[in-house]
């Protein structure tokens, strides 16, 4: 069953019934005194939901800031990012990924299609809005994802679904500009250091899981900031599937750290303090290396004028 929040159990009863919101949890606390210590409030609401013919399953919609962190749910959102389909090849073929940001008056998720889902990914617009049902939700580096799967319904601009402007909007950056803390920066530049990739084992409710890590220094012109890469993010970066990834725990990363040393790349994500080297870094939640190398010295030629001007 999915972690529905007891307020938004409440809030649909309270939308199909007309009954208000007092009258409901008068209800609730009468079986929970039927039922003393064998059912929790949310389940007792579900009862109570039941009795009047309010049905409360993954159909019922999740603002963004409610969306829990395991199941199948619907939610509805405006796209505020797209990002170039990425291809990759393992031993069991060929694939494509992409993903976006939705976003709604309560914060911003990250969407991701595989295979045969991206070409529905492709026909967005930023500022579409979508509603999304039946979509997987997980959990990469502490962070909810939505994925499409095989039984995900997409719809493009819904009739009579209106979604204000996102309370978290991405905002564009220099490495001059960033601040500890902030979330949601976009930040484009070169790469012109490479670490190997650290290898680990980390526990996910009781199971063993493999991570990576990698860390690149990246230059903009106007500084240059440490930015860190999970798996997801690494895969994204170096084109690779995972089993290819972890290959490298036992043959040299010589190649990549060779190829990627110049390239330009943009990147999503949020900044934090590293207090033991008392430095800024980035860890990052998107890349992507489809980059305009004559946009960007456009947008740093602007920002080094601005800078120079308010001097």
């Amino acid at each position: 069953m999915i972690n529905i929040p007891y307020d938004k159990i409440l809030e649909k009863i309270c939308q199909e019934t007309g009954k208000s919101q007092d009258e409901i949890t008068k209800l609730v606390e009468t079986k929970l005194k039927q039922l003393p210590g064998l059912i929790s409030r949310e389940g007792a609401a579900y009862i109570v939901a039941n009795e009047l013919g309010v049905s409360i399953s993954k159909k019922t919609p999740f603002k963004i800031n409610e969306i829990p962190e395991t199941g199948f749910i619907t939610t509805y959102g405006r796209v505020i990012r797209l990002f170039p389909v990425s291809e990759f090849e393992n031993q069991y073929g060929k694939g494509k990924v992409a993903s976006m940001y939705l976003g709604d008056e309560t914060g911003t998720v990250r969407v991701t299609a595989w295979h045969n889902r991206v070409e529905e990914l492709e026909k967005l617009k930023e500022n579409d809005i979508i509603k999304l049902e039946d979509v997987t939700i997980k959990i990469n580096n502490g962070k909810k994802e939505l994925h499409l799967n095989s039984k995900s319904i997409l719809n493009i601009n819904p009739e009579g679904v209106l979604i204000s402007k996102p309370s978290t909007e991405i905002v564009r950056k220099t490495i001059k500009e960033l601040k500890d803390n902030e979330r949601n920066v976009e930040l484009a530049g070169t790469i012109v250091q490479i670490f190997d990739p650290y290898f680990f084992e980390k526990n996910n409710k009781g199971k063993t899981e493999q991570g990576v890590v990698l860390n690149l220094i990246l230059d903009d012109g106007l500084g240059t900031i440490r930015t860190v890469f999970f798996k997801e993010q690494i895969m994204s970066l170096l084109n690779l599937s995972e089993n290819q990834l972890f290959s490298y725990k036992e043959h040299s990363f010589e190649e990549h750290k060779t190829r990627l040393l110049g390239e330009i790349i943009k990147i999503i994500g949020n900044i934090k303090k590293n207090t033991l080297f008392d430095r800024l870094e980035f860890v990052v939640n998107n890349v992507n290396t489809n980059v305009n190398p004559e946009e960007e010295i456009k947008f740093l030629q602007k920002k080094i004028t601005e800078t120079e001007t308010v001097n």
